[in-house]
């Protein structure tokens, strides 16, 4: 037998596939024991995350804005001051500052010290927190009873407080909500809440044991009217309560009418008895009705407020939980808000309970799975595959980066893995079925090989461009959008290491062991599963339910190759101009007109807008005491800064750190040049337009002048007298000192927050120069842009004239907001344009076209574009969830082009229109796959209350469904229209002879004749008694590197064919580098269309032989081999055509085109 010696060369890749083949158990068995440990180690170190703030982490840190906020905040706190923009505390609870800011402040303030035990009754405000200490006292009491005496023993038990239940009731039909049908509707609603057992539990009582009553307004009016019942209400009393408005209002509107009109009798001389008694009138004003009945005369109104005898907190969760159970919609009228101080804190339960909206989504991914796979093994085994690399990034964020701060939107990732698994399966599915149907040498490992081989190579790139898009979010400022890129991007990046060990020792244990069934039986026997084990039986049906769908299969096989190209080839012209209308159409949508805005909502939404904590928060402007502590009539302060410098010192990833206070040791107050200008400074200040002139500015320097020329010499002796400005720095720091400590301080003696400060040792530290501006708060970015930018500019033009010990002074406000809205567009900027630089960068390596790569990223700019401009429909407005979900589109919408750009330029064919078909016969069933298990995952996480679960589930389903048909029909099109033929600006990588491992080509080893480099070509035997004998051919040897010593392909009589040896001789130098092994077999299917990357063309005879003619260009050093067949790959131009002298015979013609090499397959089944 003649032998050809050829080198072997084995890759790591090669050996790993090697070990798979043989020991996948061992791969599984210890990737589930390293799991289930770190599982262990995080239960027992009580490592699981909390979400009791949700809103932590809202805040930007790096920006110029934030470190100045940041180091003003720290400074007063060094001063041991309270910022005008934290809350004021009083006792345990927590009044907000903005109260200060309103004539009604200080009223607020002294009736709750006056009508509350802070102790027993802690206020609760719906935008704030409780206290630790607070949620403890409030949930040791199960009844809480009131301390305070009664207003009326008859009927109301205190006055309405805000840390009440409130209800909001507002009509469902559109009418007037003030009328004696909707009142009873309204009483009828108070009864049925006051019926359930959990109200019931929290109610107060009055001094007899008794609940007391809801404030109303049917119970208000009972009071007004004297009526026992609400049933006993009639016309007549809504019109005496519009009279009695039309009196009372005009009083309420001028502030003569407030809440200290009434002490047992009428305090307030100017304004009648009806509307001071009990402050009844004044509540219906000031708590229960809403603008449109005050402004009305109670003729129009549309909804009313409803304040229960139950304290607010996590005390309340009970009724909350009974009253979102129950229809609380009565004869037009219906409870649509509810506050109960739960907005945040509740958060925390329902993003647990809302996970199992996540496992319905990953179950209806795994059924979709499972029929496209038929196997329930692979299937349960990609779920663990799901939530393995989701732990093992927890672990690495929490122990090994040791970041403590785990935001909520976290949880995110648990839905972008469901749709990353999916996708990674189904592709690794395909290419295993197709490497499957090719001839292997029969060679296990050379399956696992080749399907490793190509589709380690094509996840791994979708998980860097998913995974890139992700950790592009790290260049957004805001503390949880970087928190949660880091830790999503880290868990694509660990799901890939599954893909590369888990999934194919799965795959690998299904192929060998057979489908869950046959290890079933070949557990119990078969007889013993049909009958006894019900986990068999339910398996055994199992199978044949999915077995119909299977069949469906082979439709969806013939749309996706044959009809499929067909529509999109023959038509892409008109796909493409409909396509480039619809983009013209986003862009005008999301660049023009309404155009993508920025988000002016007052308080970060958590909720979706229907959930009634929403509603509240939406209708509640309409009341006027919750206007009492909004922000929208305070001006913004201004604040100059010296002798502080403000770094960044506090963690990026952490809200909770403010870092460390960091002084400017070259600031220099005391000098004769820095006083001069200081005074310059404080003149030119007061002439400034975005500086207040209702209010008497505080400028340091300025006071200190008016001070010194009129200040005692019993007080200063050394600062009185003609002194002479500026002084010298010696006087000037006495001076200075004096005049601190004696006017720099409040009546209670605490120090002001503006003006000089000084060390320990007396020294200057610091300078702040406070005024208020013109500039009332706002939530609209470009009004307060403005602001800030006029003011910035206008400091440092100032501080370009300054001396050298003062320019390093910087100006800082209330700009918490606007700073988060500032970071959201340049990180939602920065973030995508890096999330597009890296998928060009990842399209480019991957394809090395530069023609294929700009169509890509085309098509994934018009996917993104397309994608936000439904957004805008929807009325999405930019805040911070909108601006993570946003930049998280390019990653699921870089998959499927980037798998059919690959496709593309691993088709063999030249012409753009066949290279096209390649890809749509090969990637459109596995991306359609892909593409419904992902929308499948937004699709279930849609239902939630959860504002962010539900956009990322319609984010999700919007996206997907557009990326999958531009970038099948779309960017296919454009590929078959303008895409690239042949190898027009294709680069290739460079070979390294130099630097790349070469085999010595001294060391070779042999390789028989099963190895196919020295194969048998059978004869062909007649298939009947009528068919002609066959004369033989005889092709002469050809030049090398391949040549064919002898070849005998046809017997002269029906005797078994001898078999006559073809010699392949491969010159070693001449070899390709890419070649897996010299003289190996490559593969090439015969009963489906060609594999991967091959340009195939099948011809038939004319029936007389069982042969198949396919011609295929290739390189000469490869042979190939067809399962079941027999191959002759010969350097010579084999035809099926008709003998001239003999036609039934076919004739071997010599080979004109050395370059085309082509084979001739024999069937043998």
């Amino acid at each position: 037998m003649p032998r050809q010696v050829v080198r072997r060369r084995t890759s790591v890749m090669q050996r790993y596939a090697q070990f798979l083949a043989n020991h996948p158990f061992v791969v599984l068995s210890a990737i589930f024991a390293g799991n289930i440990i770190v599982l262990l180690v995080v239960i027992c170190t009580d490592n699981i995350p909390s979400f009791d703030d949700p809103q932590a982490g809202f805040v930007a840190r790096g920006t110029a804005i934030g470190q100045r906020m940041l180091a003003f905040e720290n400074l007063l706190s060094e001063l041991l001051l309270e910022d005008k923009t934290s809350d004021n505390v009083i006792g345990n609870s927590r009044i907000p500052a903005a109260v200060h800011s309103h004539s009604g402040g200080q009223e607020i303030i002294a009736g709750y010290r006056r009508n509350n035990t802070i102790e027993s009754h802690p206020a609760v405000t719906p935008d704030d927190d409780d206290d630790d200490g607070q949620l403890a006292s409030r949930n040791r009491r199960s009844t809480i009873t009131s301390d305070m005496s009664p207003v009326d023993a008859g009927f109301f038990c205190s006055n309405p407080e805000r840390n009440r239940a409130r209800l909001v009731i507002c009509t469902t039909s559109g009418d007037n909500l003030i009328n004696e049908g909707k009142l009873r509707a309204i009483c009828e609603l108070d009864r049925t809440i006051r019926g359930l057992p959990e109200f019931l539990s929290l109610a107060e009582r009055d001094a007899n044991q008794k609940y007391c009553p809801s404030w109303t307004l049917t119970n208000y009016l009972m009071a007004l009217t004297n009526r026992k019942s609400c049933h006993h209400l009639s016309h007549n009393d809504v019109s005496e309560l519009r009279n009695m408005s039309a009196v009372c209002v005009p009083f309420y509107r001028a502030g003569q009418l407030h809440r200290h009109c009434w002490d047992g009798h009428n305090l307030c001389p100017d304004v009648p008895d009806m509307c001071c008694r009990e402050n009844w009138f004044y509540h219906v004003l000031h708590y229960i009705t809403d603008d449109d009945a005050r402004m009305s005369n109670f003729t129009r109104s549309q909804c009313s407020l409803m304040l229960l005898p139950v304290w607010s907190g996590q005390v309340a969760l009970p009724l909350y939980k009974a009253l979102h159970q129950h229809n609380l919609t009565v004869e037009g009228a219906g409870v649509v808000g509810i506050e109960m101080g739960l907005k945040d804190s509740y958060l925390d339960v329902r993003l647990w309970e809302d996970s199992v909206l996540m496992l319905l989504a990953l179950g209806a991914v795994l059924i979709i799975l499972w029929i496209y796979v038929a196997s329930l093994f692979v299937t349960i085994m990609n779920a663990l595959a799901v939530f393995f690399p989701i732990l093992l990034s927890y672990s690495l964020y929490s122990f090994i980066f040791r970041l403590t701060f785990f935001p909520f939107m976290n949880l995110l990732t648990c839905v972008i893995m469901i749709a990353v698994g999916a996708d990674a399966l189904v592709i690794y599915a395909r290419l295993w079925t197709l490497a499957k149907s090719e001839k292997n040498d029969g060679k296990f490992e050379k399956v696992v090989y080749e399907t490793m081989r190509h589709g380690f190579q094509t996840i791994m790139i979708s998980s860097l461009t998913a995974a890139s898009a992700l950790f592009a979010d790290a260049a957004n400022p805001i503390v949880a959008i970087r928190c949660f890129s880091i830790f999503s991007g880290l868990t694509v990046l660990v799901h890939y290491i599954f893909v590369v060990t888990w999934l194919p020792a799965t795959v690998i244990v299904a192929d060998k062991w057979g489908s869950s069934l046959y290890s079933c039986r070949q557990v119990f026997l078969q007889k013993f599963c049909d009958s006894k084990v019900p986990l068999c039986q339910w398996l055994f049906h199992c199978h044949y339910i999915v077995l119909p769908f299977r069949q469906f299969a082979e439709y969806f096989r013939i749309f996706f190759e044959k009809l499929l190209p067909c529509i999109i080839i023959r038509l892409k012209w008109i796909w493409i101009a409909l396509f480039v209308v619809m983009t013209a159409a986003a862009c005008i949508n999301v660049f023009y007109f309404p155009r993508l805005q920025l988000s002016t909502s007052r308080w970060l939404h958590l909720w979706d807008k229907r959930h009634p904590f929403e509603q509240y928060g939406m209708l509640k402007e309409r009341f006027d005491f919750e206007r009492e502590i909004t922000d929208i009539q305070r001006r913004l302060p201004i604040r100059f800064v010296w002798g502080v410098i403000p770094g960044n010192t506090a963690a990026m990833l952490d809200p909770y750190d403010k870092g460390l206070l960091e002084y400017d040791h070259e600031v220099d107050f005391l000098s004769e040049e820095s006083q001069s200008w200081m005074l310059q400074f404080c003149d030119g200040l007061k002439q400034q337009p975005f500086v207040s002139q209702n209010t008497d500015s505080f400028c340091y320097m300025a006071a200190f002048k008016r001070w010194l020329e009129n200040v005692e010499c019993s007080i200063a002796p050394i600062c009185c007298g003609n002194l002479s400005f500026p002084l010298n720095p010696l006087t000037f720091h006495q001076c200075s000192q004096i005049f601190h400590r004696t006017f720099l301080h409040d009546s209670t003696g605490t120090k002001l927050s503006h003006g000089p400060n000084f060390d320990s040792q007396g020294r200057f530290q610091s300078l702040i120069v406070a005024t208020e501006s013109a500039q009332s708060f706002s939530y609209i970015y470009q009004e307060i842009k403005t602001f800030y930018d006029s003011v910035d500019s206008w400091f440092q033009s100032q501080l370009s004239s300054a001396p050298v010990g003062l320019k390093n002074g910087w100006f800082t406000s209330e700009l918490e907001y606007f700073d988060l809205q500032d970071s959201l567009i340049s990180g939602t900027t920065s973030a995508l344009v890096i999330a597009f630089i890296v998928a060009l960068l990842v399209m480019f390596l991957t394809t090395l076209n530069v023609c294929v790569s700009i169509l890509a990223i085309v098509t994934i700019a018009c996917i993104m574009v397309t994608s936000v401009a439904v957004l805008v429909v929807m009325e999405w407005k930019l805040n911070v969830l909108e601006s993570t979900i946003i930049t998280l589109g390019i990653g699921l919408s870089v998959d499927f082009t980037l798998h059919y750009s690959v496709a593309y330029c691993c088709s063999e064919a030249d012409e753009r229109e066949l290279k096209t078909n390649h890809l749509i016969t090969e990637m459109a069933s596995p991306v359609t796959v892909s593409a419904l298990t992902t929308f499948l995952a937004g699709a279930f996480m849609a239902p939630s209350d959860i504002l962010i679960y539900r956009q990322i589930g319609l984010f999700i389903m919007i996206v997907i469904s557009i990326s999958w048909v531009y970038s099948t029909v779309f960017f296919s099109a454009l590929l078959a229209a303008i895409g690239p033929q042949a190898d027009f600006l294709q680069l290739h990588y460079p070979s390294c002879p130099l630097l790349c491992c070469r085999t010595d080509p001294s060391k070779l080893v042999e390789k028989s004749l099963q190895s196919s480099i020295e194969f048998t070509t059978h004869m062909i035997s007649p298939r009947s008694e009528n068919d002609l004998p066959r004369r033989a051919v005889h092709v002469p040897p050809l030049p090398q590197p391949l040549s064919v010593a002898s070849v005998t392909s046809v017997a002269e009589t029906p005797e078994p064919a001898p078999k006559v040896l073809l010699t392949l001789h491969v010159d070693p130098q001449e070899a390709e580098e890419d070649l897996d092994s010299v003289g190996e077999l490559g593969s090439l299917p015969t009963s489906r269309g060609p594999s991967r990357g091959a340009s195939l063309v099948r011809k038939h005879s004319r029936g007389l032989f069982s042969w198949d003619y396919v011609m295929q260009k290739l390189p000469l050093t490869r042979h190939f081999s067809v399962t079941n067949s027999s191959v002759m790959y010969i350097d010579a131009d084999v035809r099926s055509n008709v003998s001239d002298n003999n036609p039934d015979m076919p004739a071997v013609m010599p080979n004109l085109r050395p370059d085309v090499p082509e084979v001739w397959v024999r069937r043998t089944d």
